[in-house]
């Protein structure tokens, strides 16, 4: 009886593998793209008026919308009085990962801890602000980043 036998060689796939050894090599352009995905998806936050969970933020206490229209500021804007902590988000972006800040160093708003978090703050530590989170990745960002990691490594394997 005779035999069969198949051989395969990875020479055609020699120029795919080298083109992936790139693009793990530096993964900068990767994480640029999805650093850019979750700015712009943190800044939208301030519009949803939404954490990365999807939980609305608390409303505002009815002494801070007193307060704002007696100062001629408007009462239905949470955490988006001037704009500043808002304007303040972004992103830097290596070979390893990504980072997202909002009102750290380089544009420091001392009042972003307060508002991601929660606590005490104000004259005496005597007024309670609720934790409003604006940073977090959301299920709708996780869906965006894994179709930009697809994206990216497709386009790899066509040498694009």
């Amino acid at each position: 009886m005779a035999g069969a036998s198949l051989e395969y060689s990875l020479a055609p796939l020699t120029g795919f593998v080298e083109r992936l050894q790139a693009a793990f090599a530096d993964l900068t352009p990767l994480m640029e793209e999805i650093g850019a995905e979750l700015e712009t998806s943190t800044q939208r936050r301030f519009e949803t008026k939404q954490a990365p969970s999807g939980e609305p933020w608390a409303e505002l206490a009815a002494a801070t919308i007193k307060q704002r229209l007696k100062k001629g500021y408007g009462a239905v804007n949470i955490l988006r009085r001037k704009g500043w902590l808002a304007n303040s988000i972004h992103y830097q972006a290596d070979s390893d990962g990504v980072v997202v800040s909002m009102g750290g160093t380089g544009n420091s708003i001392a009042y972003a801890a307060i508002h991601q978090f929660g606590g005490m703050a104000g004259r005496g530590r005597q007024t309670y602000i609720p934790a409003r989170p604006v940073l977090g990745v959301s299920s709708e960002d996780e869906l965006a980043i894994i179709k930009i990691v697809d994206n990216y490594f497709l386009e790899m394997s066509y040498g694009q």
